[in-house]
């Protein structure tokens, strides 16, 4: 590979460092930034005969675009799917927007029925014997000598 190139914005020298890898080399086509995008405007202006057109990735949700979704909602159609022949991915904004613009109503969630069970506010000790306790689960080997057993291998 040479180690010199033009850059093709600008026809500016570029020169190779040391620590470019031949790859990262073969790649590089700009000066700089600025001779990058400067290339990539252009190249949007010739595809599009003269025209700029700009891609908004988080473009505002416009009043039209939010009663066509609402409209949508409000004829039985799923929100996924209605935000999808929107245009927009995002429903929750969608749909956010539609009840602040008054299209549609904000959801109240259902409260769930109290149930007569009362509340555990503590928790009693196990009796002595119970499944979960360690005499339960290891009956060949007392607490103390499990104790012993973890402090010489040194996790405590």
């Amino acid at each position: 590979m040479s180690d010199t190139k033009t850059c093709e914005c600008c026809s500016d020298p570029l020169t190779r460092e040391m620590d470019v890898s031949d790859l990262n080399w073969a790649r590089r086509r700009f000066c700089s930034e600025k001779c990058r995008k400067k290339s990539e405007r252009k190249q949007m202006m010739d595809g599009n005969r003269g025209r700029m057109t700009t891609r908004y990735h988080n473009a505002p949700l416009t009043e039209v675009e939010v009663r066509q979704y609402a409209d949508l909602v409000k004829s039985g159609v799923p929100t996924r799917e209605a935000a999808k022949q929107v245009g927009r991915s995002n429903r929750e904004a969608l749909a956010a927007r539609a009840v602040a613009f008054g299209f549609l109503e904000r959801r109240v969630p259902v409260a769930k029925p109290a149930e007569d069970t009362p509340k555990i506010t503590r928790i009693d000790p196990l009796p002595p014997g119970a499944p979960e306790t360690w005499g339960a689960m290891m009956p060949d080997l007392k607490w103390v000598d499990a104790q012993r057993q973890i402090a010489q291998m040194g996790g405590r």
